[in-house]
């Protein structure tokens, strides 16, 4: 399916979830900026797409049929992934900062840690790296 298609397609499940979450289409249609109109028409032409009744309208009332019911917990999975998606993406953008307290023992420190401060400070600016070198027991917990 083209992606254009695909695109279209969410819209009409998008405009359709936004309906059951707000529980009316005047409030999804305030939520995504349009009118109730269309809003309305988006999901008639996914009920129309599905052959399904997605929604059953009263003067009063909107209530989930049996397959809106499934529509929209698919559609709150879809939204869910995107967000976590979209968080993974951002996070690898993030750099880290902060305070980093290492303790560790003095050849550690000298064979492992010396050779890659100055790239890691130079790397992660915004970290405050503080190293604490014994050979003696330290208690981590107790020691700030």
């Amino acid at each position: 399916m083209s992606t254009n298609m695909d695109a279209q397609r969410w819209l009409l499940m998008h405009s359709f979830y936004e309906v059951v979450r707000a529980g009316s289409f005047v409030g999804a249609a305030r939520a995504m900026e349009v009118t109730a109109s269309v809003v309305s028409k988006r999901v008639a032409k996914l009920e129309q797409q599905l052959d399904a009744q997605l929604l059953q309208r009263t003067t009063r009332r909107l209530s989930l049929t049996e397959a809106g019911e499934r529509l929209a917990e698919h559609c709150a999975r879809i939204l869910a992934e995107m967000e976590s998606s979209e968080q993974a993406v951002q996070r690898l953008h993030k750099k880290p900062r902060g305070r980093l307290r290492v303790t560790t023992i003095l050849s550690v420190t000298d064979l492992l840690l010396k050779p890659i401060i100055a790239t890691f400070l130079r790397t992660y600016p915004e970290v405050q790296l503080s190293i604490d070198s014994s050979e003696a027991m330290t208690d981590l917990i107790g020691s700030e």
